[in-house]
């Protein structure tokens, strides 16, 4: 008999986690003996298959089928399936009446929102004709009366059910029972000790030698292990299993039954075939990871004492383990709602956000903020127990059906904001291109809420139907304007575009716009491969300009200089657009600039104004004032008598400009940056260095880039230079060379010591350079301690040469307080949690914009 009245439009379905690949099976076996057949007995079974893991009820179906078959023959089968075929889907919570063979069976299916306990309005309902069956669990086994002689072991049980293969060399579980009936039994309660988790393994309830997976079992080599709880009777799979891992006695004595049996609460870790064949108990090699429970022991043991019903003792150790599950699986819907998108981010012009992906290590860091001891009053390991519960199918099953919910309702949140989009005045702000995405996107929400019928309400359907007409019609409506004035602008534009799209992407042609006379002239000084060379680059820069904005408006003759040292495509791309992002910068700038004069006439006038109506003279900044204005001319004079001073007594710091011509041009402007913000921090402080520029290639074409950054030349500024390596001008033996990546800490700025720095821009790819030179020259080399003193959170832990600078004269003038030094001059960002996603996101688009530019003229 095949029941499969199942409802698939129904809410709740995965209450009953049902997996299709197995059925469940309920056999009525009747045994006549009979002295005319060979074998002296008459048997007969009848067979109950469905998918609905409703244990009891159907076993009490087959029970009642079972006998009145075996006197009726066929006939009682047929008229029983009539009237299977009209019971009621089953709802879950809701109290069905469900006919057989004349009588009734009100029978209530288990809920999500159930907690474990009898419910009061079910209770007295068994009369005379009817039969009433109450469904408190989908597995509903009588926990007490079958391990009531086990129960000290539970809680091992209880992780070994939930592990499964995270623990292989453990695995699997084997429960030896007197009887087929005690066997299923078991092994259901078993798996019904991790409710509501699903069970992902598979699991014999009664399994004999004749089951076609005999071999594959036990005959199988050693070491192959297998994920399955076999529940068996045969004393032949005693000496079978021997090396089996786990295996669950249980007694054959019906006389003992519900009384602890002595040594029953031990755990025998050494099994031996004589062991198992005379003695009952857990044989296991597995060492739990939390410890026991003691209160529920207590009063478990207080509930033998006094008699209390065996219901009672049931239900108050499924109500433990289900609490305890619930516990257990807390932190990971803590987890799993930290994941999810904010609301701001559901936008109708955006597509629908999903659930971010689990991470295995952030979950555990974030264990171990979860304190679950004082939650579950139980203490273990449980960092080890979610590492090892995390590997498991059970686990893999529930996230996907935890992500498979969210991402559901995430959907639905996206589906409610298109539907309260304002479509008619967005629309007509948006390009073609934006309106096609938009109509895509309302197409997809539409299936979506086709396939989600009975979450989606008639009204949200329908203003969402209207949105997606309203967008058809608004695309039609542009394509139909840009096809007639594409007609009449045609004829007039077509001509002049092509002449600018050939000069523009023609490799003969030079720049469009018209070349000032000093690039005319430098031109004329190039031989004919650097003119190939320029013509190529000067097209680039062109196409490139064409197709983004963000490139700098015009060239001079000292960035083309640069874009012929530069072999590749892709290095001259990223020069173009660091100056671009200059050029930004400085329009920027000047607009503050222009702001800050515009404010400052207005205060200036407001002050005027004030003077001009006061009656009495004003003391104040800005006003009259008892003291002397300082000029920036006398400001200016005070600082370079500091530094003149200070190059006689204060202690030395070198920067070796050795570097300076290995770098690249970008990274040559970087520097010279650095370098004049380090010159007026040192200027600006009251105990400042004195300063020495030594390995100065006067020569080198990149230090003619001084002049851009220092007004009036390096000469007229208050540095020492030197073209001599600092190893012949100071004695080796006082010289500490700063590097990242040295072994050695700096423990202090020492006024006898000479601090060398290099001068080269902060890149990750221009790692061991210093400390390479520093092994080189023979000379002592030390590190900043920043790992002693701070936490750094992202970002290289190189820093730029005016921080360096700026540390090294904070610690030297406040008495060596390093954590104060670092907190004050190394930039927050590089102290805070990078947001990995913003970042990843953020590369992404700049190799998406990199490669679109490299292949515009491939």
């Amino acid at each position: 008999l095949i029941i499969g009245n199942l409802n698939n439009e129904m809410n709740d379905i995965e209450i009953f986690q049902i997996d299709p690949d197995y059925f469940f099976g309920f056999v009525f076996f009747r045994q006549v003996k009979d002295s005319s057949l060979p074998r002296g007995y008459f048997q007969k079974s009848m067979v109950l298959l469905t998918q609905l893991p409703l244990v009891n009820f159907y076993q009490f179906v087959v029970c009642k089928i079972a006998p009145a078959f075996f006197s009726a023959g066929l006939p009682l089968i047929e008229a029983v399936s009539q009237e299977m075929n009209h019971w009621e889907p089953p709802v879950p919570g809701a109290l069905l009446n469900l006919p057989l063979m004349g009588s009734v069976i009100k029978l209530r299916l288990p809920s999500r929102l159930d907690k474990p306990g009898v419910r009061e309005d079910l209770i007295g309902l068994q009369k005379m004709n009817e039969s009433c069956y109450t469904l408190l669990n989908v597995y509903e086994p009588d926990l007490y009366e079958c391990l009531s002689l086990y129960l000290p072991h539970l809680h091992m049980l209880w992780e070994l059910v939930l592990l499964g293969e995270a623990i292989f060399q453990f695995w699997p579980i084997v429960i030896m029972a007197p009887s087929p009936d005690v066997s299923s039994v078991v092994v259901q309660s078993l798996i019904s000790l991790i409710w509501p988790l699903q069970y992902r393994y598979d699991y014999r309830p009664y399994f004999t030698i004749q089951d076609s997976d005999f071999k594959e079992y036990l005959l199988s080599q050693p070491g192959i292990q297998h994920h399955v709880i076999l529940g068996t009777t045969n004393l032949y799979f005693i000496k079978a299993m021997e090396n089996w891992p786990h295996v669950l006695r249980l007694s054959t004595d019906s006389k003992r039954k519900g009384k602890r049996i002595a040594g029953a609460h031990k755990i025998r870790r050494h099994i031996g075939l004589k062991g198992m064949e005379e003695k009952s108990g857990l044989f296991s090699k597995y060492k739990c990871l939390l410890s026991k429970h003691g209160v529920l022991m207590k009063k478990l043991m207080k509930g033998i004492h006094t008699n209390r019903p065996k219901e009672a003792q049931s239900m108050m150790i499924r109500r433990h383990f289900m609490d305890l599950t619930h516990s257990f699986l807390f932190p990971l819907e803590q987890y799993v709602a930290n994941t999810m998108p904010l609301q701001k981010d559901i936008s109708p012009w955006k597509d629908a956000p999903r659930l971010r992906e689990f991470d295995k290590e952030e979950f555990l860091k974030f264990v171990e903020n979860a304190d679950l001891p004082s939650r579950t009053g139980i203490k273990g390991d449980w960092i080890n127990l979610y590492r090892l519960f995390c590997d498991t199918k059970t686990f893999t099953y529930w996230l996907k059906q935890r992500q498979t919910e969210v991402n559901t309702r995430l959907r639905m949140l996206h589906l409610e904001a298109l539907a309260g989009a304002t479509v008619d005045c967005t629309l007509q702000s948006k390009i073609e291109v934006e309106v096609v995405d938009f109509i895509l996107k309302l197409r997809d929400a539409l299936s979506f809420a086709e396939s989600h019928r009975e979450l989606v309400n008639d009204e949200l359907l329908c203003r969402v139907n209207d949105h997606y007409r309203k967008a058809l019609q608004y695309k039609m409506f542009i394509s139909q304007t840009l096809s007639i004035g594409m007609t009449l602008w045609r004829k007039k534009v077509f001509q002049s575009a092509a002449v600018m799209v050939r000069r523009c992407y023609c490799k003969k042609l030079g720049p469009i716009d018209e070349e000032c006379e000093e690039v005319k002239a430098w031109r004329g000084q190039l031989t004919d491969a650097e003119q190939e060379r320029l013509k190529v680059a000067i097209y680039e820069y062109n196409l490139y300009k064409y197709a983004d904005a963000t490139l700098p408006s015009n060239l001079n003759v000292s960035h083309l200089r640069k874009l012929l040292l530069m072999d590749t495509k892709t290095l001259r791309l990223k020069y173009l657009t660091y100056l671009g992002k200059k050029e930004k910068r400085r329009v920027r700038e000047e607009e503050k600039k222009r702001e800050k004069i515009e404010l400052g006439k207005q205060i200036k006038e407001k002050i005027q104004a004030e003077r001009a109506n006061a009656k009495h003279i004003t003391y104040a900044l800005g006003h009259n004032f008892i003291m002397r204005r300082m000029i920036d001319t006398t400001m200016n004079k005070i600082d370079d008598a500091r530094l003149i001073f200070a190059s006689m007594f204060a202690p030395k710091i070198v920067f070796d400009m050795g570097f300076l011509s290995e770098l690249s041009p970008i990274e040559t402007d970087l520097t010279w940056i650095q370098l004049r913000e380090a010159y007026y921090v040192n200027r600006n402080h009251q105990a400042p260095f004195a300063v020495h520029l030594t390995d100065c290639n006067f020569h080198h074409p990149s230090w003619s880039e001084s002049q851009r950054y220092f007004m009036g030349g390096l000469p007229t500024y208050a540095l020492d230079m030197d073209s001599e390596n600092f190893t012949k001008l100071y004695d080796p033996r006082q010289l500490v060379y700063l590097s990242p990546d040295a072994r050695k800490m700096l423990d202090s700025v020492e006024p006898d010591k000479v601090y060398i720095i290099g001068a080269m821009v902060d890149k990750p790819n221009k790692t061991n350079c210093t400390l390479g030179k520093a092994k080189q020259f023979n000379i002592a080399a030390a590190k900043l301690p920043i790992d002693k003193y701070v936490k750094w959170e992202c970002g290289s832990k190189s820093l730029t040469l005016n921080q360096v600078l700026s540390i090294l004269l904070e610690v030297n003038s406040n008495g060596g307080d390093w954590a104060a030094a670092f907190l004050k001059h190394v930039p927050k960002r590089k102290l805070v949690v990078k947001d990995t996603r913003v970042s990843k996101l953020i590369r992404q688009q700049i190799r998406e914009r990199e490669e679109y530019m490299l292949s515009l003229h491939q």
